[in-house]
């Protein structure tokens, strides 16, 4: 409210019409835009009815949207899929002389899936018709893996950026930098941790002034020698397991992460066979494992097929919690989920 000038309208973009919904109706969040010379406060964007595109009935779908590019309410609350791109926040209808101009603070509570679609939303801050906005965005740690792609952004935009982000990029760059040597002495058949003195070092002697502790990927890791799987810590976050997911498939490294987070943890190994859980890569031969039943039926019988199904994988990210990965099986024109302890590679494992 300190920062938010009287003539300036919120549009408050999340992740969700639910979420939408209970923002434009906290209390608390209204009071801090302050009283409105029009009287009204706060809308939201009805979901379903953005979608349809039906016409007006008689609770009109988009009257809220409306009533804020006329200048009649000082925020809208909205899913980031409907209002973040397509939307002009001009008022057509008027007179060029009457129209609201409005200068919008678009504010990110949900920071979006991807940065094309984050530089869609900011993009709402001027469009035809509007004053100069600006963006207020909440990035959280499950977006971190982004924050490299939104700092080149500002640096490109010349934007400020803020000391925390550019922070987290540096400390980040140092983190892949020590995994991706790791995963090359791991696919070269070497221990990942460093060689110090001539003796294989364990975690606890890789800490130096070179590499900050919150940037040591060693830290709590876990190797088995007979195996050659290294197994990183439960505390290394989610964001970063998934950009070292990323560096071992540019190596061609089997790996896979097991267990519910806060315990969730990243292998990765030389064999696909030494992983603790099932591992895939896009676009290879599977079948489904044959269920056996008691009675077995006989295809000349009955003209039962026994024959499994056979496909290849579309998408090789198992889900954290039901274990499942997209599978185009032969003849089907879509994709199916199916759990991986039904799968099985039609070659060996390599």
């Amino acid at each position: 409210r300190r920062d938010r000038s009287p003539d300036e309208a919120v549009l408050l973009l999340c992740g969700s019409s639910v979420r939408a919904k209970e923002l434009a109706a906290d209390p608390d969040l209204t009071a801090a835009l302050g009283p409105s010379p029009t009287g009204g406060v706060a809308a939201s964007v009805p979901l379903e009815a953005v979608e349809s595109r039906e016409a007006p009935s008689s609770r009109d779908c988009w009257a809220e949207y409306r009533r804020f590019v006329r200048g009649e309410v000082q925020l809208l609350s909205a899913p980031l899929s409907i209002a973040g791109r397509g939307l002009d926040y001009a008022d057509t209808t008027a007179a060029a002389a009457d129209a609201a101009r409005l200068s919008l603070a678009v504010v990110l509570f949900d920071f979006p899936r991807s940065i094309t679609e984050y530089i869609h939303c900011i993009g709402r801050t001027h469009r035809p018709g509007q004053g100069a906005g600006r963006a207020v965005v909440f990035m959280p740690e499950m977006r971190f893996w982004m924050a490299g792609e939104l700092l080149q952004l500002l640096d490109r935009c010349k934007q400020p950026v803020p000391a925390q982000l550019r922070e987290l990029v540096e400390k980040d760059k140092i983190f892949l930098r020590e995994c991706r040597m790791a995963i090359t002495r791991l696919n070269g058949g070497f221990c990942p941790y460093p060689v110090l003195l001539g003796n294989r070092s364990s975690p606890a002697q890789l800490f130096d002034a070179h590499v900050p502790l919150a940037s040591n990927p060693f830290e709590g890791s876990d190797f088995d020698e007979e195996k050659y799987l290294w197994s990183l810590s439960p505390s290394v976050p989610s964001y970063r397991r998934r950009l070292v997911h990323a560096l071992a498939a540019e190596a061609d490294l089997p790996h896979v992460s097991t267990g519910q987070c806060p315990g969730r943890r990243l292998h990765l190994a030389q064999e696909r066979r030494s992983l603790p859980d099932a591992f895939f890569i896009e676009g290879e031969l599977v079948e489904e494992v044959q269920k056996l039943s008691h009675v077995r039926r006989h295809p000349a019988v009955d003209g039962a097929d026994d024959t499994p199904r056979r496909g290849r994988i579309a998408d090789p990210i198992i889900h954290p919690k039901w274990r499942t990965v997209r599978v185009r099986f032969d003849g089907e024109r879509k994709d199916t989920f199916i759990s991986v302890d039904e799968l099985r590679l039609c070659s060996p494992p390599v």
